[in-house]
């Protein structure tokens, strides 16, 4: 289990992940507040 390949691996593909999760969630944020009216509550 100590094999330090496995470990930067882990690490590159943990990284690549979350800054795919956190683009994702941002665009699909602004497009939500985007087409939101100012007047009018949030739909759910």
């Amino acid at each position: 289990m100590n094999d330090p390949m496995f470990f930067e691996v882990l690490c590159i593909t943990g990284a690549f992940l979350l800054i795919a999760c956190s683009l994702v969630m941002s665009v699909l944020l602004l497009e939500r507040r985007r087409y939101r009216a100012p007047n009018r509550p949030a739909v759910k």
